[in-house]
């Protein structure tokens, strides 16, 4: 039986990924499957796929980058600093939710468009060696992170995007909103 496919892809990247090189660097979100399994562990997992907007070395600008991000307890933190540096929630947001026996429920598809300020290093697993961002990505809204390379005119777009719709009054601001956190009382990593 033939299968027919849409359209959603990119021959360009049927090669496969040109990974950036360790160093500082300006992301973009341009893709998140909540729901993947790990090829190694089983496990289940998220993959976040990320666009090198500005790094030290520009020659990586343009590449792609893909960040997995498994759903056990152990690392689930990993994910709720990817949420806190897309502007997903805040740290306040989720002390307040800790102090209430609660744990966040993220939506991360709204990630996608997203920018952060990360920093990939060179991460050695079992004698292979990757590149991660592992917690280091930071909201492109730090004042901490100003010596971060950065591309101004994607910044400029940022009062650009769709408006949230977790934020009342229809806010389009996608640096450093808050208030796309549901509270519950599930936890989201189970």
């Amino acid at each position: 039986m033939a299968k027919e496919f849409g359209v959603d892809f990119d021959p360009d990247k049927m090669d496969g990924f040109d990974n950036p090189a360790p160093g500082k660097c300006h992301l973009e979100v341009t893709r998140v499957d909540e729901d993947c399994v790990s090829k190694s562990s089983g496990n289940p997992q998220m993959e976040v796929d990320f666009e090198v907007l500005a790094h030290v070395d520009e020659s990586q600008i343009g590449k792609s980058h893909r960040e997995f991000f498994p759903w056990t307890a152990r690392a689930e933190s990993k994910a709720l600093q990817l949420a806190v540096a897309t502007g997903l929630t805040t740290v306040e947001e989720l002390k307040a939710l800790k102090e209430q026996g609660k744990g966040p429920v993220i939506d991360f598809n709204l990630a996608v468009g997203r920018q952060i300020f990360g920093r990939l290093e060179e991460s050695e697993y079992e004698g292979k060696i990757s590149i991660k961002l592992n917690f280091n990505m930071y909201p492109v809204s730090s004042p901490k992170h100003k010596d971060y390379p950065r591309n101004q005119g994607k910044l400029n777009e940022l009062g650009d995007a769709q408006p949230d719709p977790f934020v009342s009054g229809g806010n389009t601001s996608t640096a450093g909103v808050a208030g796309n956190i549901i509270p519950s009382d599930k936890d989201l990593f189970g």
